[in-house]
């Protein structure tokens, strides 16, 4: 069986609240965090957990001492990419990523670890209106996936086209 590295990341501040959104508590056992932990190790039975953070960094670092950790020390300035480019990534190694504040089921994970190309994606096509009271503001700030003629365009830019959009990237 060969060995999968999840990266998990979650440099950013939080949308709302000072609270690191990978440890918001989803009910009284489970944060985020144990939430995306569960729902990979209940498909990949050796996964390699590494977390990326920046803000707060020291915060989920005491709280999860089984993760492998790395800083991102341009976390305010670097997005999500800059973040993944901390991270040391083991070549002929399948590597998920994910961000530390989508939380999703092991059948996602599932379906995800079923497929054979190298590059999959997971969209969110209900991402216009998953959330009761979501603003304009935060659809904007959505990271959004446009599908043409088969083709996967992962948008990181105001988009004013809205009809056109297929959905939200998921973690």
């Amino acid at each position: 069986m060969s060995k999968h590295s999840v990266i998990i990341l979650g440099a950013g501040r939080p949308f709302r609240g000072k609270y690191p959104s990978s440890l918001i508590r989803t009910d009284s056992n489970h944060r985020v965090l144990d939430w995306i932990m569960e729902a990979f190790n209940g498909v990949l039975k050796k996964a390699e957990f590494h977390f990326v953070g920046g803000y707060c960094f020291d915060e989920v670092v005491k709280n999860y001492s089984n993760l492998f950790f790395s800083l991102n020390p341009n976390w305010k300035t670097s997005g999500s990419l800059g973040s993944l480019l901390v991270v040391p990534l083991v070549p002929d190694q399948t590597t998920y990523v994910c961000y530390s504040d989508v939380v999703f089921r092991k059948k996602i994970v599932r379906l995800l670890h079923k497929e054979d190309d190298d590059v999959v994606i997971v969209v969110d096509q209900a991402w216009r209106h998953r959330y009761e009271s979501r603003s304009r503001q935060d659809l904007e700030a959505a990271e959004k996936v446009c599908i043409v003629s088969n083709e996967v365009y992962v948008l990181l830019v105001l988009i004013l086209r809205w009809k056109r959009l297929a959905g939200s990237l998921s973690g």
